[in-house]
């Protein structure tokens, strides 16, 4: 069990230090070097959340902090935080947080 911890908070120090780039499952699996299976399990294990929401949490929590700190354009956030495009970042900010991020920021 303390093995598998340390596992999880080595994917977890992966997605904080790699959220804003286009990080995969795949990456992943390859810098902590276990199959798509054991790290979905393990983050299921201990958050009950996939690498794509966990990623997506990431994300949009890095992104909150950009828009109550920073004069930032939302589509600047978008890039920043991981995003392709400002209009995906908009959907899952709203899907996560309730409101638009420019409501957000209001």
């Amino acid at each position: 069990m303390e093995r598998q911890l340390r596992t999880f908070r080595r994917i977890m120090d992966c997605i904080e230090a790699n959220y804003m780039k286009d990080l995969s499952l795949a990456q992943l699996c390859e810098e902590v070097a276990l199959s798509s299976t054991s790290v979905n399990g393990i983050l299921k294990t201990y958050t009950d959340r996939t690498f794509i929401h966990l990623l997506q949490e990431t994300r949009i929590r890095r992104a909150c902090e950009y828009l109550e700190e920073d004069r930032l354009k939302i589509k600047e956030i978008a890039e920043k935080t991981g995003f392709r495009s400002s209009k995906y970042f908009i959907k899952i900010f709203k899907e996560m947080q309730g409101v638009t991020p420019g409501q957000f920021r209001r």
